[in-house]
């Protein structure tokens, strides 16, 4: 990625860490059970940082790195950069030979620290973003902890009234009345079978997961997701908020706006919504300005398009792209809190039709089997 003749210093373009930056080391809950590759990540990088500050040459914190990381992707990753870095090759292009740890996004601040000569803030500020997009994948994550668990628990619960209690009737009404026909026969199949229901259903989500972490797989699910209901909304604005933290990351550190567009763009997760953006560097380079390119995208939320516009019209461009970072993320919050207030009813709507179900079928196999009942002792 080539530079301006004038690049400044990444400390001073990009000063301290961002305030909105949660730190992670200090939360048990999210290493425990949310531990993924980004803290692996985020850790390693912040580790790098350090020690380059401290004066320890980039092949010594490699080396040293790969024997300390415990997430066994990364550590044979880490032994390989550590060859190629020990052979003369630059760390981004070692790191290039990993695109599924080191994305486009991560591989691209490394290269300005590169070439500037501020690689430990570079990796300093890659930790800091990658923490961000870290904290706001885990606001949409710990939304969804709630419903899936109610879900589960009324899934649970009705498999306990099929494998315990219904049989227990059926075999009560098929000692009176012998084997079971009509309502009874289809309650019954369902009782002593519920367990294929279960495979299949198991089996149909392990095909679409597995269909949806192939490539075609990716593309269709980042476009569904767009439209779901509920959350299209909030998913919007958290790719808004990569974008604008990615954009706004490049251009403080003094990169040409073009660039700190496609440094933006890498960091969108969503491949839909990257589509999206991929034409507006392409767009300031034939001279348009950003808050145009950025309006015929017309995925921005209007209060962004207006700083962006805002921004360039007060030469205050650089303020206001970290004005809309920090509104972006307080959206999110709201986005949250309004799309958890609206599936609560939704979630007793779902449990009780669970629970109604499991309610029917015992009804039915009670009234079944007294109807029998009454049939035969009418006969004799």
């Amino acid at each position: 990625m080539p530079l301006p003749s004038n690049y400044p210093s990444i400390e001073q373009s990009l000063g301290p860490a961002p305030s909105s930056a949660v730190s992670l080391q200090g939360n048990w809950f999210i290493s425990l059970f949310l531990r993924d590759q980004s803290c692996h990540l985020i850790h390693f990088s912040r580790n790098v940082a350090t020690m380059l500050q401290a004066g320890l040459s980039l092949e010594q914190i490699l080396h040293r790195q790969q024997r300390h990381i415990s997430h066994g992707p990364l550590r044979n990753a880490l032994a390989q950069i550590y060859q190629a870095v020990s052979s003369g090759m630059s760390f981004s292009d070692a790191l290039a030979k990993h695109p599924k740890l080191f994305d486009e996004f991560y591989r691209s601040i490394i290269t300005v620290g590169e070439e500037s000569g501020q690689l430990d803030m570079a990796m300093r500020e890659v930790a800091d973003a990658l923490e961000r997009f870290l904290v706001l994948r885990r606001k949409v994550i710990a939304a969804l902890v709630y419903p899936v668990f109610v879900i589960g628990v009324a899934l649970f619960d009705a498999l306990l009234f099929l494998s315990l209690i219904i049989p227990y009737i059926l075999n009560l009404s098929e000692s009176m009345l012998g084997k079971p026909e009509g309502l009874l026969l289809i309650v019954n199949t369902v009782a002593h079978f519920w367990w294929v229901l279960v495979v299949l259903l198991g089996a149909l989500i392990a095909g679409i997961v597995g269909f949806f972490q192939t490539k075609p797989g990716r593309e269709i699910l980042d476009e569904l997701v767009l439209y779901v209901p509920l959350l299209n909304e909030t998913i919007q604005v958290m790719q808004c908020s990569y974008f604008m933290t990615g954009l706004g990351l490049g251009y403080q550190a003094g990169l040409p706006l073009e660039h700190a567009v496609r440094l933006g763009v890498d960091a969108i997760p969503n491949l839909s919504v990257k589509s999206m953006f991929a034409g507006v560097a392409e767009r300031l380079q034939a001279g348009t300005s950003l808050s145009e390119a950025l309006a015929d995208v017309g995925y921005l939320p209007g209060m962004v398009q207006e700083m962006v516009d805002t921004g360039e019209i007060s030469g205050m461009l650089q303020s206001m792209l970290g004005t809309a970072s920090e509104y972006l993320e307080q959206e999110i919050d709201a986005r949250l809190q309004i799309f958890m207030a609206l599936l609560k009813p939704l979630l007793l709507v779902m449990v009780a039709l669970i629970i109604g179900s499991v309610i029917l079928l015992i009804y039915t196999s009670v009234f079944a089997t007294v109807g029998g009942i009454m049939q035969q002792a009418t006969q004799h």
